[in-house]
């Protein structure tokens, strides 16, 4: 849209986006064939995927059911803290999105579970 400031992508469309990208990964497809049976472009799927464009509810339903995936296995997972819109991001964000990426990218369930207890004791200081 002509005249609509540039803002960076929220952070509950940038993990709505990285899920996709999961699961349409864990499924062995490319952004082409997830495009085409969505009706949209590849470019698109990669502008979903990185949380540049918002995915409505509409797209959200076809993107699952391409991925052969329920709208909710999608959003599973994402905290509900994200939902809230904030005013404006902080350097934090970035902090905060960093941290959750390489959550995902620990492979043992225990290591997770170390991580999160020693957030939780960071925070209770």
């Amino acid at each position: 849209m002509a005249g609509r400031p540039q803002t960076a992508p929220l952070q509950i469309d940038l993990e709505v986006g990285q899920r996709v990208r999961q699961l349409r990964e864990r499924g062995g497809i490319s952004q082409t064939m997830l495009g085409a049976a969505v009706g949209i472009s590849f470019q698109q799927i990669q502008k979903y995927e990185r949380g540049v464009n918002r995915i409505s509810a509409s797209s959200l339903f076809a993107i699952a059911k391409a991925l052969d995936v329920t709208p909710t296995e999608i959003l599973e997972g994402i905290p509900s803290h994200l939902s809230t819109f904030p005013s404006r991001h902080s350097a934090r964000d970035g902090q905060e999105m960093e941290l959750m990426e390489n959550f995902r990218r620990i492979q043992k369930p225990e290591n997770q579970r170390l991580l999160v207890q020693l957030a939780a004791s960071l925070a209770s200081d």
